[in-house]
């Protein structure tokens, strides 16, 4: 993605504030001259949003912070052994139209990047949500990227500019609205899922209620931090290391997969070492 407008210029130089929503959640936070922006990460049904909030600051009513933000289908969708020899999935080229293609979805609320050539009961192909049921099926044939743009969250119409470039259709409602308010929320959600050519319309689009699962996830769940040593940059280390534990480097277990009541109300979990450094689980250690 490129932005024409100057806006990633206004950014240039200004050192980014990292924090963690819930100890989880990362969110990078900008103060430029003119306006704020927190950019806020957030992974639900196998999708990520990525979330741009601009808020004006005051005295600063003529600035611009409406990006206008041009998609690059350029790219490539490989294998996660991208380095594997004679992988001829990984071998394709984006510039030839047996191989990748990039199009509209539904009424232009998404877009829609194709990988053809995904071999079929492929076990690599587990790597990708989905992959298990089309691979029973036999039917599997492309791993998609799917990409839908919201505005305050409302999805936004795409078009093509050009040749394997695409952009927003209309963004001046946006810019409207900011006038007015001095907010706006620009978030990009994209989804990788294998599809065939049974797939229906559905799986080439990004539901907004997804996305409302970012605000009940930060403002309706209940959470409260612990309080896990008196120093506070390690009480947030401790706090930090933990979630990332609970919730990146745990798999749930199916009730029937191990010991135990069915009528177990905790699901049972593996922990693994997962990717993060700072901790590891061992044999003797593991539950």
């Amino acid at each position: 993605m490129e932005d024409s407008s100057g806006i990633i210029q206004a950014l240039n130089g200004v050192k980014p504030h990292l924090d963690f929503v819930r100890d989880r959640w990362p969110r990078f936070s900008f103060d430029a001259d003119a306006f704020t922006l927190a950019v806020q990460y957030f992974i639900h049904n196998d999708t990520v949003f990525q979330q741009h909030v601009f808020e004006r600051k005051p005295g600063r009513e003529y600035v611009q912070v409406i990006p206008d933000v041009m998609m690059d289908t350029d790219v490539l969708i490989r294998h996660l052994d991208h380095t594997a020899g004679q992988d001829k999935f990984n071998e394709a080229r984006n510039y030839s139209s047996e191989d990748y293609s990039a199009s509209l979805g539904p009424h232009g609320y998404s877009l829609i990047l194709n990988h053809y050539g995904l071999p079929r009961n492929d076990a690599s192909t587990a790597t990708l949500p989905g992959s298990e049921q089309l691979g029973e099926q036999n039917q599997s044939d492309a791993a998609s990227l799917v990409l839908t743009l919201f505005i305050n969250g409302a999805a936004q119409k795409i078009e093509e500019v050009q040749n394997k470039w695409y952009k927003i259709q209309n963004q001046n409602q946006a810019e409207a609205e900011f006038i007015k308010s001095g907010r706006v929320e620009i978030t990009m959600a994209f989804r990788l899922h294998i599809s065939s050519m049974d797939s229906t319309w559905q799986s080439s689009l990004i539901p907004a209620r997804d996305l409302s699962a970012m605000d009940e996830e930060f403002y309706t769940t209940p959470f409260r931090h612990l309080s896990l040593s008196p120093c506070p940059h390690e009480n947030f280390a401790l706090r930090r290391n933990l979630e990332h534990v609970l919730s990146v480097c745990s798999i749930p277990i199916s009730q029937n997969g191990g010991p135990g009541p069915a009528s177990d109300s905790c699901p049972p979990v593996a922990l693994t070492c997962g990717d993060f450094a700072g901790h590891r689980l061992t044999t003797a250690t593991s539950l």
